[in-house]
């Protein structure tokens, strides 16, 4: 799994971290408004490669 991230809705700010999977940190710091929290993983239950790597399986 990514390191989860947070986008408001409201004002756009974007958070990462892990304490985003916790209820009491999926606020905005700006407005107050509930997060929209992502987090990815592959289909094959193991973490999403990296950045990098991505791009690369796209060329190819």
């Amino acid at each position: 799994m990514t390191t989860p991230r947070g986008t408001c809705p409201e004002c756009g700010q974007v958070s990462y971290g892990w304490a985003l999977l916790q209820p009491e940190h999926q606020r905005c710091n700006s407005c107050g408004a509930k997060l929209s929290i992502e987090t990815r993983r592959r289909k094959d239950g193991r973490a999403a490669p990296k950045r990098e790597e991505r791009q690369d399986d796209e060329t190819a």
